[in-house]
């Protein structure tokens, strides 16, 4: 063979091979753009008490936060006492975080809430306010969050005592702080104080704390407590409620 047709030979076929031998390589796996999380907890009685009591949650989450944060959520609680349902409460919210990694961000909100046994027909809240977050490290966050909402109320009513729906203005002041504690140990407390911006007596309080510990990469044991309260309440409701749950919490990633 002619040598001089040696380096228009070997060039190609050296990189025929190199970008066989890359092809090979293993691609390194995306980061996950999304996560969804579910919570279970499920207690039931039979006998003497035949009680059934179902609480579920969820919440799908935006993890590229450079860019934003999206958060959707919801919760579902049912339950039945010897054939009579005791408890139905229905809960969705979205929230738009544009600038999360900042320490000042302006958001937007919109939830929802339905409670027949709270003659809660419907209560929706949407607004827009900014966030401060004043403590940020490996071990955790906490924030402080204002913002003015559009509140909307429609109760289920008497006959002989009828309730017109309520539109009302309310100021909403958030505090929400995660830390780990130890290596397993994870605790989030989340509260919301939402009084109608020119009635202080009139407000909606919300204390949401939970004590996760995973159990795998996927599933945690979940302890939470819930407090309500609705300084207003139709005629005939308490106050005040409270939620303690023990269950699951199942997460996936894509």
């Amino acid at each position: 063979m002619n040598k001089k047709l040696f380096p228009t030979v070997l060039l190609p076929l050296a990189l025929l091979i190199a970008s066989t031998a890359s092809a090979q390589e293993p691609a390194a796996p995306k980061p996950d753009t999304w996560a969804a999380t579910v919570d279970l907890a499920f207690s039931g009685a039979s006998g003497n008490d035949r009680t059934v009591l179902l609480t579920s949650g969820f919440k799908i989450s935006h993890l590229k936060k450079e860019r934003f944060e999206l958060e959707w959520s919801g919760s579902v609680r049912y339950g039945k006492s010897e054939g009579h349902e005791v408890a139905r409460n229905l809960k969705s919210g979205v929230k738009l975080d544009l600038i999360p990694r900042a320490t000042w961000s302006p958001f937007i909100t919109v939830d929802a809430e339905r409670d027949p046994f709270r003659k809660l027909d419907v209560r929706t809240n949407s607004g827009a306010g900014v966030k401060y977050t004043f403590w940020h490290s490996a071990a955790g966050t906490a924030s402080l969050s204002a913002a003015v909402l559009h509140s909307y109320e429609d109760f289920t009513s008497d006959p002989d005592l009828p309730l017109e729906p309520q539109h009302s203005a309310r100021w909403s002041w958030r505090f929400k702080g995660n830390r780990i504690i130890g290596e397993r140990v994870r605790v989030e407390n989340t509260t919301f104080y939402q009084p109608v911006w020119d009635r202080g007596s009139q407000y909606l309080l919300n204390m949401d704390s939970s004590l996760r510990v995973p159990m795998t990469r996927r599933i945690s044991m979940a302890l939470s407590h819930s407090y309500a309260r609705d300084s207003k309440a139709p005629p005939g409701v308490h106050k005040d409620d409270h939620l303690v749950k023990a269950g699951l919490t199942i997460e996936t990633r894509w």
